[in-house]
C-alpha cells in the first residue's frame, strides 16, 4: 500500500501532501480520461485510438498543470508574486495545447499510415484557424482553469482542516486547567469536610 501511495503522490506531483488530495488528484485526471476517451470512440471507429490518444493526453497534460496548480500556486501565494503566476499559468495552459495539437497531429498520421482506421476526428480539427483557437481556449485554458478551481478546493479544505485541528487543540488547553483546578478544589473541599473520605 505504502508503494501505491509513493507512485499515486509522484504521479501528481504532490509530495508531503495530505493522502485525501492525492486520491481527488487522482480521481479528478482518470475522469478527463473516461471522459476523452468516450467522446472520442463514439467519433471514431478504433477503442484502442481512442484509449491511447486520452492516455496520451492525460499523462503528457496532468504533470505540468498538476504542478503548476499545486505546487507554484501555494509558493505565489507565499511570496506575493501573482504577475510571474499569470505568466507561468498561461505559459502552461499552451504548453498543454501544444501536447494537445501534438497528439492530434500524431493520431492524424497513425490513420494516414493505416495504423488505425480513418476518422474524420482527427483530419478535421486543424482546418482553420478558428479550430486552432476554439482549440487553446478550451483545452489550454479551460482545462487549466478546472485543475486550478480544483486544486483551489482541495487546498481550502485542508486548509479548514488546519483550522479546525488548531481550534480543538485550543479549546482542549482552555479546557485541561479548569479541569485540574475543579479536581484539585473537590480535593481541597474533601479534605476540610472528611478526610477519610478524602485520602481513599
Amino acid at each position: 500500500m505504502m508503494y501505491l501511495e509513493k507512485l499515486c503522490s509522484i504521479f501528481v506531483g504532490m509530495k508531503n501532501k495530505s493522502p485525501n488530495g492525492t486520491f481527488f488528484i487522482v480521481l479528478f485526471w482518470t475522469v478527463v480520461f473516461s471522459v476523452y476517451s468516450f467522446q472520442i470512440v463514439t467519433q471514431t471507429e478504433s477503442v484502442f485510438a481512442a484509449v491511447l490518444f486520452s492516455l496520451a493526453l492525460v499523462l503528457g497534460i496532468s504533470f505540468p498543470l498538476t504542478y503548476i496548480n499545486r505546487r507554484v500556486l501555494i509558493r505565489t501565494v507565499k511570496r506575493g508574486r501573482y504577475a510571474l503566476f499569470v505568466l507561468q499559468y498561461l505559459l502552461t495552459s499552451l504548453l498543454s495545447c501544444i501536447i494537445f495539437a501534438a497528439l492530434f497531429f500524431l493520431m492524424n498520421a497513425m490513420e494516414l499510415n493505416g495504423i488505425f482506421a480513418r476518422s474524420e476526428y482527427f483530419e478535421t480539427m486543424f482546418q482553420s484557424p478558428k479550430s486552432i483557437l476554439e482549440l487553446f481556449l478550451s483545452m489550454g485554458l479551460t482545462m487549466n482553469l478546472c485543475v486550478f478551481g480544483f486544486c483551489f478546493v482541495i487546498e481550502y479544505l485542508n486548509s479548514q482542516k488546519v483550522i479546525l485541528e488548531y481550534q480543538l487543540r485550543t479549546l482542549k488547553h482552555q479546557v485541561t486547567p479548569h479541569f485540574m483546578f475543579n479536581v484539585l478544589n473537590h480535593i481541597h473541599v474533601l479534605m476540610r469536610t472528611d478526610m477519610n473520605l478524602a485520602s481513599t
